[in-house]
């Protein structure tokens, strides 16, 4: 009896665990229905939640269209946009659209704008034709600022947003922290105050270069003191050159030429005399460097008419069959080119001084010669009058003196790079790329970035007439081969 007893025990236990594990295994698969239901629910909200956001969207932007048509702007849409409002609209909606008034690309035309509360259009209407032609694309500066009636509450309030976000951002920036120390600060700030120094950027190179100010003067005393480069004039100069732009200017505006906004951008209310600096050549002399001079033209009153001579300049300059517009460029032209190491040399040459050696009269007519090919006999003959006088009317001062460059183009000016390449490019024509050339025969290949020129010669120009020919042609100036008029290297 008691064995049946402990087997009946042992059977009960065996069962009650098998039972334990059975309900285990039932309440795991009750788990995972479960999670399937609430994953189905979430799912169910998830779509409900997208639909509302939808229809908020939606009334949100019905609303606004409502309200910007009803009280402020017209959006500028077009009739298939509103066909496929109306058709998928509802009553309430389509009333609307055919309602209200709403500009469309079919609507509008240059005398449109009756009835807009578009505050800039009605401001501006009748003050811009926009039926003129502007060439160049330059105007002068805007001045206009919106008074605050002609700005709606909706500005102020992106601009509420916007000033929030920045403030937001500003906990963000790191604070700023100097990286000197307190001794080094202060030398710095002695040397800034220091009179007997003059600090001038690099030539090449990107560093700088401390001179003392005495040899500094010193130094661009000496250029100015050529007087086939540069004399000294009085104060008059800028009225009579005033004059002289605004006639030009005046009567291209009378013809058509430009436009009242190229009139007016050609003509600048405030200018100021252009100023000269010497920039050290380091990588010529490091213990008595010379200096490169510039005039800087930014705000002169020649500096408009530059900056348009240089838009219609710039195209054609690329078009020179010597252009190189940068290191890829040159790498381009040479690739699959042929070349015998036996027979041919890669040869650099550098033209020195190339802006400040260029007869002013032979740049207008190589320019000229360019335009002459041209149709539009007009505007060319603008360009060419403009281009007069920002070649000669160069005025700069220095140290309190006023000077007129009488040589050469002012390295300042926007248009100097596309002169200098197309005074360039008339001697390339006559003397490089000619048949009848004395060395035609000898290039193989030629090209040029402003001064810096890179071509291949056959090895036995240097026992040859052609070298002679070359040198004289090339650098008649400086007569004899080892002249500093360039420097030639074999790569």
């Amino acid at each position: 009896m008691i064995l049946i007893i402990e087997t009946a025990r042992e059977l009960m236990e065996t069962l009650m665990k098998e039972i334990q594990s059975l309900e285990e295994e039932l309440k795991t698969q009750d788990s995972v229905q479960e999670a399937k239901k609430q994953i189905e629910t979430i799912n169910q909200e998830l779509e409900s939640f997208n639909l509302y956001l939808v229809k908020r969207k939606t009334d949100k932007l019905r609303k606004d269209i409502r309200w910007f048509t009803k009280e402020r702007a017209y959006p500028y849409l077009s009739d298939r946009y509103y066909a496929n409002q109306q058709q998928n609209a509802s009553e309430q909606d389509r009333q609307f659209w055919t309602t209200k008034k709403i500009v469309t690309f079919s609507d509008t035309s240059e005398s449109e704008g009756e009835g807009t509360s578009n505050q800039l259009f009605r401001y501006f209407k009748g003050k811009i034709d926009s039926r003129e032609s502007n060439l160049s694309g330059l105007k002068p500066t805007s001045t206009f600022t919106p008074h605050l009636d002609m700005v709606g509450f909706e500005v102020k309030i992106f601009e509420n947003i916007v000033l929030n976000k920045i403030q937001s951002l500003l906990k963000f920036v790191p604070r700023p922290y100097f990286n000197l120390n307190q001794g080094e600060h202060q030398a710095l700030q002695r040397l800034q105050k220091d009179k007997h120094i003059t600090v001038k950027p690099c030539d090449k190179g990107g560093g700088i270069v401390l001179l003392e100010t005495e040899t500094y003067k010193s130094k661009i005393q000496t250029m100015l003191n050529q007087s086939d480069y540069y004399q000294k004039i009085g104060n008059n100069w800028h009225e009579r050159v005033k004059k002289e732009i605004t006639s030009i200017s005046g009567e291209a505006l009378e013809n058509g030429i430009i436009c009242q906004q190229e009139f007016q951008y050609l003509n600048p209310v405030k200018t100021r005399t252009p100023v000269f600096y010497g920039v050290p050549k380091i990588h010529k002399n490091k213990t008595d460097p010379p200096m490169r001079p510039i005039v800087s033209t930014v705000g002169a009153l020649t500096e408009p008419l530059s900056k348009y001579i240089e838009k219609f300049l710039n195209p054609r300059v690329a078009l020179l069959p010597a252009f190189i517009r940068d290191i890829s460029h040159i790498i381009a032209k040479l690739e699959g080119l042929p070349f015998n190491s036996t027979t041919q040399l890669l040869v650099t040459m550098d033209i020195e001084a190339l802006y400040t050696n260029i007869p002013q009269k032979e740049a207008w007519l190589a320019v000229a010669r360019l335009f002459g090919k041209e149709g539009n006999k007009e505007h060319s003959s603008f360009i060419l009058q403009c281009l007069n006088i920002v070649l000669r009317e160069i005025f700069f001062e220095f140290d309190g003196q006023t000077y007129q460059q009488k040589k050469g183009v002012s390295m300042g000016a926007a248009c100097a790079p596309s002169v200098a390449n197309i005074y360039v490019g008339s001697f390339e024509e006559t003397h490089i790329y000619n048949e009848m050339a004395p060395f035609y025969e000898n290039v193989h290949f030629w090209s040029r970035f402003i001064d810096d020129i890179f071509f291949i010669w056959t090895v036995s120009w240097l026992s040859t007439k052609a070298s002679d020919k070359m040198y004289d042609i090339l650098f008649p100036t400086f007569g004899e081969k080892n002249a500093k008029a360039f420097s030639v290297a074999m790569l």
